[in-house]
């Protein structure tokens, strides 16, 4: 829960500190520093991700067997929850890394230095690369609530 909750903490870090003090620089400084920004989030979150996955299987396979839980049971449904919540932070993650990650990159070296105004194009695809990190902001305080929920179990 501790890898997650940092990985929640690196998104709220990045939409609430990093963009908007990037936002405050001009625009031939904030274009390329909040490319670095996002190139250095993904690693991290990838990296999160991973352990994610690894620590998450492991615990499933040990407290499962051990606490013996029947398949229907409420502990399954919201344990179903939290993993689909999960995957979709993953997709979102995927999409940002893979679809809008590559595009930002190549029309952030299209910007020729010294300039004075963002590409409209380049502001479209930061645009949709932040309303999937406001969306997995919003997911995983959600599933943190969820793996609370099932600790009582």
């Amino acid at each position: 829960m501790a890898s997650f909750a940092l990985w929640i903490g690196a998104i709220f870090c990045f939409l609430f500190v990093f963009a908007p003090a990037v936002k405050g620089l001009p625009s031939s400084t904030a274009i390329p520093l909040l490319n670095q920004g996002r190139r250095n989030f993904q690693a991290f979150s990838w990296l999160i991700i991973a352990l994610l996955i690894l620590t998450g299987i492991a615990n499933l396979v040990f407290s499962g067997k051990a606490a013996g839980i029947a398949p229907g049971s409420t502990y399954t449904m919201i344990l179903g929850l939290k993993l689909f919540l999960f995957l979709a932070m993953v997709l979102h993650h995927s999409i940002q890394a893979f679809k809008y990650g590559p595009r930002i990159e190549s029309l952030t070296a299209l910007v020729p230095p010294g300039s004075e105004n963002w590409p409209d194009t380049l502001l479209a695809q930061w645009n949709r690369w932040f309303i999937l990190l406001k969306i997995n902001g919003t997911l995983g305080p959600l599933i943190l609530l969820v793996a609370v929920g099932l600790k009582g179990f």
